[in-house]
């Protein structure tokens, strides 16, 4: 025998993705470049960050992730694999467990040994 159940609704938010990281620059120490950025203003909860390299003269046309995800919501990075006399262009991601945000803005620096 049927019975009539009602369910009543819920004042639970809904999970936000993360908003944009800013600020990030990049500055060369020794053979490496190290990376750092403030985290969202606005959106959910981060969990992580992907970060984006793209090395244009070597033919790069796109980005392509050096960091899939963090693991952390720290805000700096050291890149050991930056290569000598190469422009690099970086953006990162806010990764959050109700998804991904928009990438920062590029920063980009030429590396010299």
């Amino acid at each position: 025998m049927p019975t009539n159940t009602s369910v009543s609704p819920t004042n639970t938010p809904i999970p936000l993705q993360p908003g944009r990281a800013h600020s990030l620059s990049a500055q060369q120490s020794g053979d490496a470049v190290n990376l750092s950025w403030s985290a969202p203003d606005d959106g959910g909860q981060v969990s992580g960050y992907r970060i984006w390299r793209r090395l244009p003269k070597k033919g790069e046309k796109a980005l392509i992730a050096l960091v899939d995800n963090t693991g952390s919501a720290a805000t700096s990075y050291t890149d050991s694999s930056a290569e000598d006399r190469q422009k690099h262009i970086y953006r990162v991601q806010a990764l959050g467990p109700s998804g991904e945000g928009q990438n920062s803005k590029p920063a980009e620096i030429l590396v010299r040994r």
